[in-house]
């Protein structure tokens, strides 16, 4: 009885593919969450390390900025607060948070900030700051919720035509109950 195996053949590596090196242009959507900061760093390491040019996008909901336009416009002396004033507060805020965590970097970025719906408004910027590669942040959801309804991450995924990193958020199950963060993309 013939105990050889019988083998199979080896594929030749093909490495006449090419290889997609080129710059990106890269979107990080703020959140207003603590997990803002480490994707801008991540966002940060890619494009030092590709070339590319860096946009951070922080978006207001139009729930939320009609929410402050009525709180506004509650009290005499004010004036009425407008979509100007309301995209120039968010992309402050995307300043600031750049400056905090680009410091080391020395890299340049854009701040936008935008009033609408979050997935319209990304993908909106994304093609007008010409970008290649979004990073998101998504936050872990129960189980029904993940089968009744598609996260932000997984809806702009399946509408950007291009590279997505997802920065998730999942609680340690310990005595610590610290955060840990995984990269998906």
């Amino acid at each position: 009885m013939d105990k050889s195996r019988a083998k199979a053949p080896a594929e030749a590596f093909d490495d006449t593919a090419a290889i997609d090196d080129r710059a990106r242009n890269v979107l990080v959507h703020l959140t207003g969450s603590e997990i803002d900061q480490c994707l801008i760093r991540e966002a940060g390491t890619y494009v030092t390390g590709t070339g590319g040019k860096l946009v951070l996008v922080n978006t207001m909901a139009p729930n939320e900025f009609m929410e402050r336009q009525q709180a506004h416009a509650q009290i005499d002396h004010l004036p009425t607060y407008t979509i100007c004033q309301a995209e120039e507060s968010c992309r402050q805020h995307a300043l600031k948070r750049g400056r905090q965590a680009l410091v080391a970097f020395g890299i340049d970025y854009t701040a936008v900030g935008m009033v609408g719906r979050e997935t319209d408004s990304l993908l909106t910027t994304a093609q007008q700051y010409d970008c290649g590669h979004l990073f998101l942040g998504d936050q872990q959801q129960s189980l029904l919720r993940r089968f009744t309804a598609l996260s932000f991450s997984q809806v702009i995924t399946r509408k950007f035509d291009g590279l997505v990193t997802v920065l998730r958020s999942a609680r340690d199950e310990g005595k610590s109950n610290k955060r840990r963060w995984t990269m998906q993309g």
